[in-house]
């Protein structure tokens, strides 16, 4: 296919957002999905609420508060987390806040539905 006359080949600038050797895995929803529902005004959020004893949850705290100390410009932490953990993670916690160095946020893959206010900051 690629070796056709005309075709393109695209490159997945966020490779790297989930480590070497893994595939960015998102579980697949239709809230939003336009293409196939019949009443196009109607969306459905999502409700989940976000597990704060989740393994997935505490590394990430832990994550922000060592970004946060070495003022690092691009955060990438599903990179860090296990294959189970990004899933584990629905929403950003508050203390998104003190990655006031960070230029480059890269969650691609990840399963996150809500943004906490404080990320505005």
């Amino acid at each position: 296919m690629l070796n056709e006359p005309g075709a393109t080949q695209y490159t997945n600038r966020w490779g790297d957002a989930v480590g070497p050797g893994r595939e960015a895995r998102q579980e697949s929803c239709s809230c939003f999905d336009q293409r196939s529902v019949s009443n196009r005004r109607r969306v459905r959020f999502h409700s989940e609420r976000q597990d704060t004893s989740a393994t997935g949850w505490q590394h990430l705290l832990a994550l922000i508060d060592e970004a946060a100390a070495d003022g690092r410009e691009v955060f990438r932490p599903l990179v860090e987390m296990s294959p189970h953990e990004p899933r584990q993670i629905v929403t950003l916690p508050p203390t998104i806040v003190k990655l006031t160095a960070v230029k480059q946020f890269v969650l691609y893959g990840s399963n996150l539905v809500r943004i906490p206010p404080e990320i505005g900051a």
